[in-house]
């Protein structure tokens, strides 16, 4: 598998259905909530645990055909990224997904004005889940 993957291979998903996609970068992070736990006496931890699962994805920027909201029984865009509903997937150019997150809904989006450059705009999902592609980690 090539170490090199294109930011703009990602897909919005609902009930299976792709309705949009990422169209320049993504950043997705998982945040596994790593803590400490001590004994008393202790000043050094004895054991670190996994205590709650954060998922986050960004997209600089995205695109969602209204044809495609249509088909998949939405109005906007807005009614979409409000559902809790969307899939995001971040795909290798064979297809397989290298993330795959699921209940994702919007938590935050930003814009940018630089001098002598293009505006930007990003949106941040927060997801449930994540899920492990066995066959991702067989490839890798």
């Amino acid at each position: 598998m090539s170490r090199f993957v294109n930011g703009n291979n990602v897909q919005l998903r609902i009930d299976g259905k792709v309705v949009g996609e990422g169209v320049t970068a993504v950043n997705a992070n998982d945040d596994f909530g790593a803590t400490e736990l001590y004994g008393l006496g202790s000043a050094d931890p004895i054991e670190i645990q996994d205590t709650q699962h954060r998922y986050s994805v960004t997209l600089a920027s995205y695109f969602m055909p209204d044809d495609k909201l249509s088909d998949a029984g939405f109005a906007s865009v807005s009614e979409v990224i409000a559902t809790g509903r969307m899939e995001i997937l971040v795909l290798h150019e064979t297809g397989i997904a290298l993330e795959h997150y699921i209940g994702c809904k919007r938590a935050s989006k930003g814009r940018g004005y630089n001098a002598n450059q293009p505006s930007n705009e990003n949106v941040t999902f927060k997801a449930l889940r994540k899920i492990e592609d066995a066959a991702l980690a067989a490839a890798q």
